[in-house]
């Protein structure tokens, strides 16, 4: 039986996933393994569509397509995501139909969920039989528990094509159509930029309060920027990704651990562009064309392109916002993706607009509220309240310990700045609270305080919000 792996690294055979998919190929010799570095590739298999066919046949060849990958801000590198666009594009879905799939990614485990719903999704979108995913940390390899689950994962994949078992879809399948063309008539407003559609990536009103970050100014989109540039009368910038100056998608390679600066710095006009449209903003406006299960790769890229900021919120105390052609409301993890990067960034989500209503007419009133709503924002002078919820919470906890206690070996700038600004909260440095806990730890193991306690826990537990209250201790 043969498996294809597809490797999903812009650094090819060096990436940390590889050396797990090694280890696959040197304990399960029954499988016949074929390892094909896509990522690393994907300029050649864009430019040159016979490398490509050629690879669409090395996949219908083989009976089971595993997607091998790191975790790249919340999904896939956009490298990655760009050859899945093309086998869309290029109608190549016929070579994956009918074949089994599953998904491998090395990470420390923030929004690893993401990244396989994401693959999950497109493999169910292919027709294939998805068998299911393995997200180990990037050390598990050198554990025996860790190699074992590894193990258990590729036993799976072999035991599903050997018994042929058929798997049940786990995500619906998406609804492409467009209801109807819109053209984004002017909205009454004085100031913005100009039609988005004949405005330069770096045109518009520089230090603007609110900026839209577009991927590629095409179709719907086009008049949807266009009406909400022009439904504010606070300055607005448009940037437009697919036309700023890019050497390429971030290459993994660490260089900015040190200190924040990216490989490509001077090589192209990304950086410059980022920080002198988004440094100064209050509002972001993120907006893209949905493709298959998430934006483009082109906003993909903008994502990937900013972690020369590390694991640093770079934008925090921004509001976010977002404007999407397509199917926004029926992809839950795309949502997910958005929202987790809007909290991990310490940042305030405002809303969404999609073009999924019924009319140009219901559109133009949905953008134009959704304008209003962001001026009122700018103007009220009221500083964001980040969004914070388990994604924001949980996911800073992640950083916060792997960098501490370890990974500020390498990621110095994470360390400098989380020191700084107090990210290092743990608990057992709260020496005062320790002691009280440990104190009515030591009172609630007696049982007669158990028996009077009981029945009276939720009084007790609202006892302590009195003072924030105005309420009297004796009330």
């Amino acid at each position: 039986m043969k498996v294809i792996v597809l490797g999903g690294s812009p650094k090819g055979d060096q990436s940390v996933t590889m050396q797990y998919v090694k280890y696959l190929e040197l304990n399960m010799p029954e499988l016949e393994w074929n390892v094909v570095q896509v990522a690393s590739r994907i300029d050649a298999l864009e430019r040159d569509e016979s490398r490509f066919q050629s690879l669409i046949e090395e996949i219908a060849a083989a009976d089971a397509v595993l997607w091998a990958f790191p975790l790249y801000l919340l999904l896939v590198c956009s490298q990655y995501k760009r050859f899945i666009e093309l086998v869309f594009e290029r109608k190549a879905e016929a070579a994956f139909s009918g074949k089994y799939a599953a998904s491998l990614s090395t990470s420390i485990h923030f929004y690893d969920h993401t990244a396989h719903n994401y693959i999950q999704g497109i493999s169910e979108d292919l027709g294939m039989q998805f068998v299911g995913s393995h997200s180990p940390a990037m050390e598990d390899l050198h554990g025996k528990s860790g190699r074992a689950a590894l193990l258990a994962f590729g036993r799976k994949l072999e035991a599903a094509m050997r018994l042929q078992t058929v798997f049940q879809r786990q995500f619906h399948p998406v609804s492409t159509e467009k209801r109807f063309e819109y053209r984004g008539p002017q909205a009454s407003g004085p100031q913005a930029s100009g039609s988005p559609a004949s405005v330069p990536a770096t045109a518009g009103s520089h230090n603007a309060p609110i900026v839209i970050l577009a991927d590629r100014l095409d179709g719907n989109l086009t008049g949807m920027v266009a009406r909400l540039a022009s439904s504010m009368p606070q300055r607005v910038r448009v940037v437009e990704l697919a036309s700023v100056r890019t050497a390429g998608g971030c290459l993994g390679c660490l260089k900015c651990s040190f200190n924040n600066v990216c490989t490509y710095t001077g090589r192209d006009d990304y950086i410059e562009t980022m920080r002198e449209a988004l440094l100064p903003a209050e509002v972001i406006v993120v907006a893209g064309t949905v493709v298959d299960r998430y934006y483009s790769w082109i906003l993909k890229r903008f994502f990937d392109r900013s972690f020369f900021n590390t694991h640093l919120p770079w934008l925090a105390g921004k509001r976010f916002a977002f404007l999407a052609s397509g199917p926004w409301s029926q992809l839950d993890n795309l949502r997910e993706v958005m929202m987790g990067y809007v909290e991990f960034q310490r940042g305030e989500f405002i809303g969404s607009v999609s073009d999924e209503c019924g009319s140009a007419e219901e559109l133009d009133s949905l953008i134009d509220g959704f304008g209003s709503r962001i001026n009122a924002m700018v103007e009220s002078g009221v500083e964001a309240v980040p969004t914070s919820t388990f994604r924001g919470v949980a996911g800073m906890k992640i950083f916060r310990d792997e960098v501490y206690m370890g990974l500020r070996a390498i990621f110095r700038a994470d360390h400098r700045y989380y020191r700084t600004h107090r990210v290092y909260d743990f608990p057992h440095r709260r020496i005062g609270r320790w002691f009280v806990a440990s104190l009515l730890s030591l009172v609630t193991s007696i049982p007669a305080v158990q028996k009077r306690m009981r029945g009276k826990m939720p009084r007790m537990m609202v006892m302590q919000y009195r003072r924030a209250l105005g309420v009297p201790p004796a009330a």
